[in-house]
């Protein structure tokens, strides 16, 4: 089921990873506000810059991988050039720490959230803001872009996840739950809500209605961190005891667990194939494993 390939070793906490499109880099964002990339042919590192005043939160490639897109606790969204590490724009817009970043390359579209409450989409082609959704009444902890960049979904210690239409930037639906929130991802066919909150649950939601379809448990302490397979076969979960969950997405039956992180899991990427998927954490550790 699963293999470890590599253990990149940061100088902090990393908080995000994300595979190249072509699948030969993974770009990890850290906590010493640097931006690293791995060549994963040889495992080496192929180059590092300070990418930020405070700490990378985010990082997500552009479709053509000509881009690399960075989120930071400095309040800015920054885009630079992956073979030079040259900054080509920033741009801000929270009144706070910024705390999350997702980023939908069929529309190159980033949305962030923040310490401020707010969630604002960016428009990375065009090199500007787009829009400050508001309604949360609480830190934004995690965004995340439906497939086709249509909707995005916010997750918050307010104890509701919210829906929004990127397009005309309205709410389209407030999902109150029983925690605050801590995670949110969205299955590829845009139908599913996985969300991790802080009682140490994985609750499953209708997309269109927040409506409660399941929930799963493992972990020990709160689940910090979410992401679902390409195909939607599987979803990972990353708590803050330091486990790996893999669960079947037609059973929702644990599949496997990755051991090696010693404590809280802050990201999980899968490469375009869905053949291999990164983890971070606060060990100072990204790995990434060969996921059957």
């Amino acid at each position: 089921m699963k293999e470890l390939l590599y253990r990149f070793e940061h100088d902090n906490a990393v908080y995000d990873a994300a595979f190249s499109g072509d699948g030969r880099t993974l770009a990890t964002a850290c906590l010493d506000n640097q931006i690293r990339l791995w060549d994963l042919e040889t495992g080496e590192e192929r180059l590092k810059w300070k990418a930020h005043g405070d700490g990378v939160c985010g990082v997500a490639y552009s479709a053509d991988d000509g881009q690399l897109v960075s989120a930071g606790l400095d309040k800015s969204v920054r885009v630079w050039d992956p073979v030079t590490g040259k900054q080509q724009v920033a741009m801000s817009g929270h009144q706070n720490y910024l705390s999350c970043m997702d980023f939908s390359a069929e529309t190159a579209t980033a949305a962030t959230g923040g310490f401020d409450s707010d969630v604002i989409l960016w428009d990375i082609a065009g090199r500007k803001q787009r829009s400050v959704l508001k309604g949360h009444t609480n830190i934004v902890t995690a965004v995340a872009l439906s497939a086709d960049g249509e909707r995005v979904f916010s997750a918050s210690h307010d104890n509701t996840v919210r829906a929004w239409e990127t397009a005309t930037a309205q709410s389209a639906g407030v999902f109150s739950t029983p925690e605050a929130n801590n995670a949110v991802s969205v299955s590829p066919d845009g139908d599913l809500l996985a969300v991790g909150d802080a009682g140490h649950a994985i609750r499953l939601l209708a997309a269109d209605d927040g409506a409660d379809v399941g929930r799963l448990e493992a972990h020990t302490a709160p689940v910090k961190c979410l992401v679902f397979s390409p195909d939607g076969g599987v979803l990972v979960s990353g708590g803050g005891d330091g486990r790996v969950v893999v669960w079947e997405t037609t059973s929702w039956r644990k599949l496997d667990e990755l051991t090696v992180h010693k404590n809280t899991i802050y990201g999980l990427a899968f490469n375009a194939g869905g053949a291999r998927m990164a983890t971070t954490a606060f060990d100072r550790l990204a790995c990434v494993w060969r996921i059957d």
